[in-house]
């Protein structure tokens, strides 16, 4: 297994991670009352490679 291979799975595993993320915290805000992921956090993971996952999750799901 090479080196772009590796890097390219670790990528995808964080936009995943990233677009699970917001799609949770949409359906969190539907239902009122329960905690919701802090805005800080959906921009870390925007910021650590995960703005793919994050920016398809925020149109998926209608999200500010």
């Amino acid at each position: 297994m090479s080196t772009p291979y590796v890097l390219f799975g670790i990528l995808a595993v964080i936009n995943l991670f990233s677009f699970v993320v917001v799609a949770n915290d949409k359906r969190k805000s539907i239902r009122s009352g329960t905690d919701r992921t802090p805005e800080g956090i959906l921009f870390f993971l925007a910021s650590a490679f995960g703005a793919i996952g994050v920016y398809l999750a925020m149109q998926t799901f209608r999200h500010k």
